[in-house]
């Protein structure tokens, strides 16, 4: 007897306006005649991967749009870094990158939600910070901030720490 093997994938439309997968497959028996003998088949429900599927897809752009966005504003790091010569410039964009990558890892323990503020300037003095000596205290309320309004917080607090280094309070160590 030869077979004859297909299999397809369809949505569904019930009653009710909702929506099923179903993935149908199905063999056909023949004779030697080229007759059809029996006709065997199944309709599995395929709706949860279907979703699943559509999920990643929607994490996947999101990811990529993300990850256009950072690269912009990398980007836009770069172009808006003057520096005397190579290794300042190397080394400006290495801590502004630094304050995106801090600010990147916050968000994403919070599955790109928000992220407090208290945590960035936490994470960006902490370098700066000295158990003896301590000049930086970190106070105040929580704030909770979008994921463009941190990284764009991470790179102020980052320069603003960093002047202080070069110029303030940090330089000096009265």
């Amino acid at each position: 007897n030869a077979a004859q093997t297909c299999s397809c994938e369809l949505r569904m439309t019930r009653r009710d306006g909702s929506h099923r997968w179903g993935l149908l497959m199905g063999r056909r028996f023949q004779a030697a005649s080229d007759a059809p003998v029996k006709i065997a088949g199944i309709n599995l429900d395929i709706s949860a991967r279907k979703a699943a599927e559509e999920r990643m897809v929607t994490l996947l752009h999101e990811l990529d749009h993300r990850a256009k966005n950072l690269l912009a504003v990398v980007q836009s790091v770069i172009q808006l870094t003057h520096a005397d010569n190579v290794a300042e410039f190397r080394a400006a964009v290495a801590g502004r990158v630094r304050a995106l990558r801090v600010a990147h890892s916050l968000l994403s323990e919070s599955r790109w939600e928000s992220v407090d503020l208290r945590r960035i300037v936490g994470e960006e003095v902490q370098p700066f910070l000295n158990a003896e000596d301590p000049k930086v205290a970190v106070q105040g309320p929580s704030v909770m901030l979008s994921p463009p309004v941190a990284q764009g917080i991470a790179l102020v607090i980052h320069e603003m720490i960093t002047n202080s280094v070069k110029y303030g309070a940090l330089s000096v160590r009265e």
